[in-house]
């Protein structure tokens, strides 16, 4: 899993080309401060493309680009830093995160890279990087739901903390914190409780 989603999230272009933004029907041309988007004509509400822009002097002046369906944010975002690193890439489904997200530090290394399912929930692994590359943590849900291995590392590589929750979302071990052992976290597994008929209770 941890390889295929690497193969996902590694690459971002911060340099495409942008086209003047072009209103849908019924729609206008709205000029605001660093902002340059559509409004529909009565309502005044956004919809259609939006654009961004960084302060003047900034080396690169586009700050973000997206959508807006009907006062909700709709389809690909994309964000960037001022020295044009992409910053965030993902998709709106009328104001809900869905599908894969990713983060990046202003140096271009990947920050975190998550999954949301139709409703807007965590779903599928949770992955983070310091701005070194190296993991800080990983984790995983179902539906928003906490499931499987949670473990965090300090920016040395030390483990600091690992736990693991069952189907229902319950800590299935008492974690020992790695740091104040100065070693990493040790595991000591817990019994959960019964299950009934394979139901959370």
């Amino acid at each position: 899993m941890f390889a295929f989603l690497m193969t996902l999230v590694l690459s971002a272009d911060a340099d495409a080309a942008r086209a003047p933004i072009r209103c849908p029907r019924g729609t206008r041309i709205a000029l605001r401060k660093h902002e340059i988007g559509c409004r529909r004509w009565r309502s005044k509400i956004a919809h259609g493309p939006q654009i961004k822009t960084h302060p003047r002097g900034a080396p690169w002046r586009l700050a973000s680009d997206g959508h807006f369906a009907d006062g909700q944010l709709h389809g690909t975002w994309t964000e960037w830093f001022p020295n044009g690193q992409v910053r965030t890439t993902g998709t709106w489904d009328r104001g809900v995160r869905v599908g894969l997200w990713r983060e990046w530090h202003p140096n271009g290394t990947l920050r975190w890279a998550r999954a949301y399912d139709a409703q807007g929930r965590l779903h599928g692994a949770e992955l983070r990087w310091y701005d070194n590359g190296d993991r800080s943590e990983i984790a995983e849900h179902i539906h928003g739901q906490r499931i499987g291995a949670w473990m965090r590392w300090r920016a040395d590589g030390l483990l600091l903390l690992h736990e693991e929750f069952d189907h229902c979302g319950r800590l299935m071990n008492m974690p020992v914190d790695g740091h104040r052992h100065g070693m990493s976290a040790d595991i000591h597994r817990v019994q959960p409780p019964p299950l009934g008929l394979g139901h959370c209770q």
